[in-house]
């Protein structure tokens, strides 16, 4: 009670606010305010960073949504790539192919489509080389759309380059395999005949009546005695000069009295005898102006040469011409310095007259067919017409050589001239004509020139051979200068209609087959 006393007496004595204690109680106020103030502060900023932290989370969450939608569509359109580019490369392998300069296209859902271009060559290749034509590019662009916003399009490339592999030319007539088993091949009735210097080496094929030096003035002893020296001189190993030195097919019974005889019993050919003569179907093309490699290949203009050509040069060009093509519709001379590499065809009538010198004549190598290392060539000429050597001309000529009329060297002196054919010859005639310096001799001249030779041939200083008594004695060259022989190189000739493709598919395929050569993607 005391103490309660005195503390009432206390309270009476300090008035409120002045006291001590009073101060101390404002203090202690004030500063739980503050300590509430901080508090709320930090549940404030705790519920900040907590919101924060929840909008960045659902932000998060909404552009890792966003990344994997966007992986998706982009995983879309490349499987949408992939399945154009396999159908567009099964398309290729199909008869039907709408080829190259198309484009394919398809579309696999309500989001994903794609759509795939062919073209002709290889964009790693220079645009010279040989393999641009057989080669082709496709494009496969696939894409995807996000169903919720169609503005937004996932889309991925892929890019196929793809090589022709050729299984099978187009096919050719019925007796052409026997037609280039012969050097020399006469394809119809009409006229052979070969006057000396001149040489066809390897197999003829004649349906005509053969006659060999015909034209001289040499008839008996002096003809005789030439022919069989040349046949002796090959036997003892002094070169080979006769005219012909492969087997000779022909009709016998068409044939002159000496004829067999000359070419058994002189030259020792083989002959073998045809029952009778045959016509094969041979015709030159009216008009030609483009032509495909392979089904669904591109198209490529034929050029077209002027009447006459002089100190020019004619090649294939992979772009725009691989197969080396070139037309005369009518006559075409070919002037001194002229290079053709390719394919010349002259329409119906249309003559080829080599006029000068230097003058070549070569075809393109087409690719082998697959499993053979034989290239595969056109003809270096079709003509519609007569192929003329004129006198004092020189040529070159590599390849097939197919005349509708007459194969015919004109007359000259025996070193004025010089052809080299190395390769076939399909012809309605053959004509070596004589040459000049030979043809002026009179019968008097050759018969004397016999009796000089057949007198001295026994001394041991004699010369053996009338031949070379003669290129000695008189500059009668026995050497050939115009000369057909078979090309050393293993060739697949093929006959080729510009109307048709040169390669076609194997029928047991059932379309072209290709060789994928690059996949790649994400271009």
């Amino acid at each position: 009670m005391t103490q309660r006393l005195h503390s009432s007496l206390v309270s009476v004595a300090e008035p409120p606010g002045n006291t001590p204690s009073g101060s101390r109680r404002s203090s202690q106020r004030a500063t739980n305010r503050k300590r509430r103030g901080v508090a709320l502060l930090l549940v404030l900023l705790l519920l900040s960073l907590a919101l924060g932290l929840s909008y960045a989370a659902m932000r998060s969450a909404q552009t890792g949504g966003m990344i994997q939608r966007n992986a998706d569509r982009r995983a879309q359109a490349r499987q949408a790539a992939v399945t154009g580019l396999t159908i567009a490369l099964k398309k290729m392998q199909q008869n039907g192919w709408s080829g190259v300069d198309s484009t394919l296209s398809g579309t696999l859902s309500s989001t994903e489509s794609f759509s795939v271009t062919y073209t002709t060559g290889d964009p790693r290749l220079d645009a010279s080389s040989a393999d641009q034509p057989y080669r082709v590019t496709l494009i496969s662009t696939g894409q995807a759309f996000d169903p919720t916003n169609a503005s937004s399009v996932a889309k991925y490339k892929i890019r196929a380059v793809v090589q022709l592999i050729p299984r099978k030319l187009v096919d050719e007539p019925s007796d052409w395999d026997a037609m280039v088993a012969q050097t020399v091949y006469q394809w119809t009735s009409g006229s052979f005949y070969m006057d000396l210097p001149a040489r066809i080496e390897g197999p003829v094929r004649i349906q005509a009546t053969c006659l060999i030096g015909w034209t001289y003035s040499w008839w008996g002893d002096p003809r005789n005695q030439y022919l069989q020296d040349l046949g002796a001189m090959c036997s003892a190993g002094q070169g080979d000069y006769r005219g012909l030195s492969g087997t000779v097919s022909l009709a016998t019974a068409w044939q002159v009295y000496d004829t067999t005889t000359l070419l058994s019993s002189y030259w020792n050919l083989p002959l073998k005898n045809l029952s009778n003569r045959t016509v094969t179907s041979f015709s030159s093309p009216s008009s030609v102006s483009t032509y495909r490699l392979y089904p669904g290949g591109k198209s490529y203009t034929i050029k077209t040469l002027p009447s006459s050509i002089t100190s020019a040069v004619y090649r294939a060009d992979p772009a725009t011409n691989p197969a080396g093509l070139f037309v005369r519709p009518g006559g075409l001379t070919i002037g001194a310095n002229t290079t053709i590499a390719g394919t010349v065809i002259t329409t119906s009538g249309g003559r080829i007259t080599i006029s000068g010198q230097n003058v070549t004549m070569s075809p393109v190598n087409l690719p082998a067919l697959y499993g053979s290392s034989s290239s595969v060539q056109l003809p270096v000429a079709v003509v519609g017409g007569d192929f003329r050597v004129n006198g004092g001309a020189g040529a070159s000529v590599t390849g097939l050589v197919a005349v509708h009329d007459t194969y015919d060297i004109e007359s000259s002196d025996d070193t004025a001239t010089t052809l080299t054919h190395r390769g076939k010859l399909i012809a309605g005639s053959v004509v070596f004509e004589g040459r000049n310096n030979w043809n002026s001799k009179t019968a008097t001249w050759w018969q004397s020139q016999y009796n000089l030779f057949a007198a001295q041939k026994n001394y041991p200083t004699g010369i053996k051979y009338f031949p070379v008594w003669l290129a000695k004695k008189q500059s009668l060259d026995y050497i050939p200068r115009l000369t057909i022989a078979p090309d050393g190189n293993s060739i697949r000739y093929h006959w080729h209609n510009p109307q048709n493709t040169i390669y076609e598919a194997l029928a047991s395929d059932g379309g072209l087959r290709w060789n994928l050569l690059e996949w790649k993607e994400n271009l």
